[in-house]
């Protein structure tokens, strides 16, 4: 089935999902039809072209700190994708994780929660500070 390929495709080669792993991705697409509409739930491509100001001064100017949780190997939005964060946002916050995928809070769970309880932990030690 070409939806299995494609999603082992954009899985690290260490963290390949499960047969049931992959059974539930189909079931959540394929609910309602959604298999039907799917093109349309992938319209963000040509949004992000037209709202990419706006999207970028977003980041830029967050008046919230952000943390980059990357799965580094995804060739969808992976380590380029992080080069160019680091190029138009900053260097601050970022994680990049090597071996992982498109799907870092599947592929390694425990990792991405660790280091998200830091950043949250950071935040607030820095919030005591005199």
């Amino acid at each position: 089935m070409r939806a299995v390929r494609n999603m082992r495709a954009i899985f690290g080669p260490q963290t390949q999902p499960a047969e049931r792993e992959l059974d539930a991705f189909w079931a959540l697409i394929d609910h309602n039809d959604g298999q039907r509409i799917f093109h349309r739930l992938i319209r963000y491509m040509s949004e992000r072209k037209t709202h990419a100001s706006r999207w970028l001064d977003a980041l830029r100017d967050a008046r919230v700190p952000i943390q980059l949780i990357n799965g580094s190997f995804d060739a969808i939005s992976g380590a380029h994708m992080v080069a160019r964060y680091r190029q138009l946002v900053g260097d601050e916050n970022i994680v990049e994780l090597p071996t992982i995928g498109h799907y870092p809070q599947i592929e390694a769970a425990r990792t991405v929660a660790e280091h998200y309880l830091e950043f949250i932990a950071d935040l607030r030690l820095n919030q005591q500070a005199p």
